[in-house]
């Protein structure tokens, strides 16, 4: 098993605005489908609710949400609930086999922030979409960012694949949180090169 964490920001650190996402692009969504199925996905309660309904829990992956608040009937029968205490449980035990997880598989962390944070220094491998240009072209903004990741992929993991992916993009009406229509975004794999030593 390997603990990976997908994520897509803007060049300045911006992942969501309004808990949702300020930008549209289904060639992301396409590549998380691909990267992410048939896996364990962690990720918080305000990830797991932002999701639409008709993909909520998302299909063909065990959804694991990590909360301290929700219950199981509100989350239903086929999501995996964890406190906090069972996420430590995870990262510092989980070459013992856990009921919920299939351990011959990936673990992918798909957010928000809180989470990203504190599963960071866990991961061995980032998958990162930085979101570059929108049609129109205009600056994305947002009210969550994660200035850390570009610290740790510095610090502490190597560059491999990078992949440039160019749109043709038309301007699009979502009438949604002044969402951009993304037409350049760049995909880089990051692979951990050291853990930190505390």
């Amino acid at each position: 098993m390997a603990l990976k964490m997908i994520v897509a920001t803007t060049t300045d650190g911006i992942i969501g605005n309004r808990n949702s996402l300020p930008w549209y692009c289904p060639e992301d969504l396409k590549l998380f489908k691909e990267k992410t199925m048939g896996s364990t996905v962690i990720m918080g309660r305000k990830t797991y609710e932002s999701l639409p309904p008709s993909k909520r829990p998302l299909p063909g992956r065990k959804n694991v949400v990590v909360s301290d608040t929700l219950h199981l009937g509100e989350v239903g029968p086929d999501v995996v609930l964890w406190d906090h205490y069972d996420l430590t449980s995870f990262l510092f035990g989980y070459e013992s086999p856990h009921p919920e997880i299939d351990m011959t598989k990936d673990v992918w962390v798909i957010g928000g922030r809180m989470l990203y944070r504190s599963m960071l220094k866990h991961v061995s491998e980032i998958h990162h979409v930085e979101i570059i240009s929108t049609v129109p072209y205009s600056k994305i903004t947002g009210d969550v960012a994660f200035p850390e990741l570009l610290d740790e992929l510095r610090g502490y993991f190597k560059k491999g694949r990078s992949v440039l992916h160019s749109v043709n993009a038309k301007p699009v009406n979502l009438n949604q949180n002044d969402t951009k229509r993304v037409n350049l975004f760049r995909e880089t794999v990051y692979h951990r090169d050291q853990f930190h030593v505390e």
